[in-house]
């Protein structure tokens, strides 16, 4: 999964991985408070997150 602020013609400014194993129930509370961190940074970013085969 790619999530992004930054337009499809810029690179973005930061670029952070997130290892989800077994994150099912927490990984979209995850995201919108990671967001919201980059957010007030006020820079352009992505978010990767990488499922590494857990089983949810």
């Amino acid at each position: 999964m790619l999530y992004s602020s930054s337009s499809a013609h810029n690179a973005p400014f930061l670029s952070v991985i997130l290892p989800a194993f077994n994150e099912g129930d927490t990984i979209e509370t995850s995201l919108v408070t990671l967001s919201a961190f980059l957010n007030a940074l006020g820079h352009s970013y992505e978010i990767v997150v990488s499922d590494d085969g857990s089983a949810d």
